[in-house]
């Protein structure tokens, strides 16, 4: 299978996708909620960091609610998506 077979065959599959998308535009509130979702838990992790950074605190201590933040966004983005399975 050929390069540009695959890209054709990914390109038929957008295509489909946003017709159907268009057909029922109330599915699009599932991917919007996951964006939004995943850009709260972004900000959430930054104002975190830089609070453990403003106060002086080690720099280990940065990486543990970093990582749960980005979790939790991770958790909402998926959990939006497979809402439209």
């Amino acid at each position: 299978m050929g390069l540009m077979s695959r890209i054709s065959r990914g390109w038929r599959l957008s295509k489909k996708s946003w017709l159907f998308m268009l057909e029922e535009p109330t599915l699009i509130v599932f991917p919007l909620l996951a964006v939004v979702g995943l850009v709260v838990t972004i900000i959430a992790a930054g104002f975190t960091v830089a609070a453990i950074v403003a106060v002086g605190g080690p720099e280990w201590l940065i990486v543990v609610p970093a990582l749960i933040l980005l979790y939790l966004g991770t958790f909402v983005t998926v959990y939006f998506n497979v809402a439209l399975v």
